[in-house]
């Protein structure tokens, strides 16, 4: 089960976050801790970060290389990996086509950054999540 998302730029600004479930995490140092994978990563190995794996959870990654931002997305060990997977894909692509303003601003830095930007995505994200999971129970998408 989806537990939360979290997007934010390269450097860790978390631009948005929504969870489904309290982790008794502050959704910045989650932000930080998988900005700092994301470099150790590139720098190792030259690639992204894509997957960390706990006992409890999946952390699931992608970025926007255009626009320099991170997503990441924390499910259930349990669960399927590739479903979650396209949802973060699409959740990447929609994010990134209604914000393209905002996201080409921030990159050049015509507007500051503020935490939770883009806090009025939460209801968008819902229609992209039914998409994936309609039989999700409607008050785990708030």
């Amino acid at each position: 089960m989806l537990k939360n998302i979290y997007i934010f730029l390269a450097d860790g600004i978390l631009l948005f976050d929504k969870g489904w479930e309290d982790l008794n995490q502050d959704p910045m140092l989650i932000s930080g801790f998988c900005s700092a994978l994301w470099m150790f990563s590139k720098q190792i190995g030259g690639e992204d970060f894509e997957l960390l794996k706990t006992k409890r959870y999946l952390i699931l990654g992608t970025s926007s290389e255009k626009y320099q931002i991170k997503f990441i997305l924390i499910i259930d060990h349990s669960d399927d990996i590739d479903e979650h997977i396209k949802l973060l894909e699409d959740i990447k692509q929609d994010f990134c086509s209604i914000y393209r303003e905002d996201l080409e601003k921030i990159k050049s830095k015509e507007i500051p950054i503020r935490l939770n930007y883009f806090k009025d995505y939460s209801n968008r994200i819902n229609a992209v999540i039914k998409n994936h999971f309609p039989n999700l129970i409607p008050e785990m998408v708030m």
